[in-house]
């Protein structure tokens, strides 16, 4: 099969460099090159819209905009690199310059990986791919199995989440330039790290995009929260979805890129009889058979469809994962008593019992907090099928005004109980930076837009969504915000033990690897704790109990009792407990301090 190659933006051959651009409305486009004589050269347009150039003598390094109708100038909608933002002109890349040494790599499967996800301006001091690069080896003895990077693609200002991304197909120039990407990646493949990207294809942010002096990239139907959604099933629809959709095989086959993270998939506003998210799935099927590497993709779906999952044979979009909010949500509840906002739909330790048994808890039933029912079955669907979590960027940034990690509302033994669970859960487990040793920076909400007064919306938005403070004391999202929120790395050597250990065992224990629904049994909750098996009749039986309560007490745990060993408790004295923990296998009676989480072995 034919190798798969970018053929929108500038592309180097061996005599000439090629332009193409789609601007369906346009009359004239000129692509500037920006030499002490700058070179202008008129494009021509084809019947499909795109507009065509070849030019001799441009060189690696060299810069260029388009320019629209003979006035205004633009960077490339398809800018490999936007060195001065995305205010300046686009510069010449040759994506084969970088010597890939990650040939024998072929990825990671599906159950096999465990998340850890970061930002790349605040997981060092740097803010950088390369100061990113230089923590491998920590994650690497972590354990961790692929990184998920929050959006790279260049956004407007020095700051952001990245979820305001303009130019999709541009890493940002503050993290550093391709090179240092493509670097960042290679290393991670050396040390047996997948990489994963979160990229945002619902909506394009308020400034620094562009696209609509182009063509109709956005929809004139749909708006999302965050602004116009992309027109996926509007006229010209097409050019825009592959616009979309190479991007996508753009970041895999390009930068070696393992898995995509397609930021909420629930507002890709789309009605087409073959959904643009099936179309992608397609795709990467392919380009994942051409490269001979495992390649995934991973949503956020906030309607809990578990039709994009399902495979394109059973009228799915076939892709591989989806976040589990609702084990977040459940897990929460059953931790803290939570009840504002949505957490008022949970219902703690019965919620949490069902995700494990069902995988959600809204799988069509009625959201008093929605005032509607809502959700689909996942019990149909493997495990490896969802991912779970505690924290991560939403979770910590959009919760407390002040970006607080959730581990600061949480004791020890409760912090120690969400890693049990995270990590030993059937489902794809996920760290946030920092949550492994208990990082006590907040991730607190930032942007940094050129134009003031969209930052001052910005500010204004986030007072809205947290009315019970005083307006004083919400954060402005700012500079100082992205600085609180570096990581301090001020490490608990005990919590940070128990998730090398957790860690260890999610990646040695086989049964990890083939759980399916048939191999769980889910005990039903009680009184404050649960219990649950996963069974095989090659690897044998474990058992795992989580005490939510806070003080001492003993239950009968008959289906325990036997030949029983513990493997691992947390209240053992290198996680930082008193090691007081007893269990009879011939009774089954545990006693425990209360907050706690056991292993078994048994028979």
């Amino acid at each position: 099969m034919k190798p798969w190659t970018l053929d929108l933006g500038a592309n180097i051959f061996t005599n000439s460099t090629k332009f193409k651009v789609w601007a369906p409305f346009l009359s004239s486009v000129d692509v500037k090159i920006h030499k002490k004589d700058a070179i202008i050269v008129p494009m021509n347009k084809d019947e499909r819209g795109y507009f065509h150039a070849e030019i001799s003598g441009i060189e690696v390094g060299d810069r260029y905009t388009y320019i629209l109708q003979n006035k205004q100038e633009r960077a490339d909608p398809v800018s490999r690199f936007l060195p001065d933002g995305l205010f300046g002109p686009s510069q010449i890349i040759d994506p084969c310059l970088f010597t890939w040494t990650d040939q024998a790599w072929k990825g990671h499967s599906l159950e096999e990986l465990i998340f850890y996800e970061c930002h790349v301006g605040t997981f060092t001091e740097e803010g950088t791919f390369l100061g990113l690069l230089n923590q491998l080896p920590y994650l690497q003895n972590l354990g961790i199995t692929c990184i998920e990077l929050m959006p790279i693609a260049q956004f407007p200002g020095r700051w952001n989440w990245g979820y305001d991304g303009a130019s999709f197909y541009s890493p940002h120039a503050t993290y550093g330039e391709p090179q240092d990407l493509k670097a960042l990646i290679n290393e991670c493949h050396r040390l047996g790290i997948a990489v994963c990207i979160d990229v945002v294809y619902n909506h394009f942010p308020p400034e620094g995009c562009f696209l609509e002096e182009f063509g109709p990239y956005l929809s004139e139907t749909y708006r999302t929260l965050w602004g116009k959604g992309v027109n996926f099933d509007a006229a010209y629809s097409d050019e825009v979805r592959y616009f979309v959709l190479q991007n996508a095989l753009y970041w895999i086959s390009e930068y070696h890129i393992d898995a995509l993270r397609l930021d909420a998939t629930h507002a890709m506003w789309d009605f087409s009889a073959i959904p643009f998210l099936q179309q992608l799935g397609d795709a990467v099927h392919k380009i994942e058979k051409a490269l001979n590497r495992q390649i995934h993709l991973i949503a956020e779906n906030n309607l809990n469809s578990s039709r994009i999952i399902h495979p394109k044979k059973r009228g799915g979009d076939g892709l591989h994962a989806m976040w589990n909010d609702d084990f977040q949500h459940s897990l929460w509840v059953a931790l803290t008593g939570e009840t504002r906002g949505f957490y008022s739909d949970f219902q703690g330790l019965k919620d949490l019992e069902k995700v494990m048994k069902k995988s959600i808890v809204y799988d069509g039933k009625y959201s008093a907090f929605r005032k509607q029912s809502y959700g689909s079955p996942f019990y149909s669907l493997a495990p490896s099928h969802l991912v779970a979590f505690l924290e991560n960027h939403d979770q910590i940034g959009n919760f407390d005004a002040y970006g607080k990690r959730l581990d600061a509302f949480l004791t020890l033994g409760q912090k120690k109980m969400s890693a049990f669970l995270t990590l030993l859960s059937p489902y794809l487990p996920l760290l946030f930076m920092g949550q492994e040793y208990g990082e006590e920076a907040p991730f607190q909400f930032f942007v940094d837009f050129v134009e003031d007064q969209l930052n001052a919306n910005v500010y204004e938005g986030r007072k809205k969504e947290f009315p019970y403070l005083e307006v004083s004391e919400i954060p402005r999202p700012d500079e100082k915000a992205f600085l609180r929120s570096k990581l301090q790395r001020k490490m608990d050597p005990h919590l940070l033990g128990l998730y090398h250990r957790l860690i260890e065992l999610r990646r040695t224990l086989p049964i990890f690897q083939i759980l399916s629904r048939r191999h769980i049994k889910i005990y039903p909750a009680q009184k404050s704790y649960l219990a649950w098996e996963y069974q095989h009749q090659e690897f044998g039986r474990l058992g795992f109990y989580c005490d939510f309560k806070q003080t001492p007490r003993s239950v009968t745990l008959l289906s325990f009792a036997g030949e029983t060993e513990i493997v691992l408790h947390t209240e053992q004295p290198e996680f930082g407990g008193n090691g007081a923990i007893s269990f009879d296998p011939s009774s089954g009676i545990l006693s425990t301090p209360g907050e706690c989480s056991v292993l078994f072995r048994l028979s």
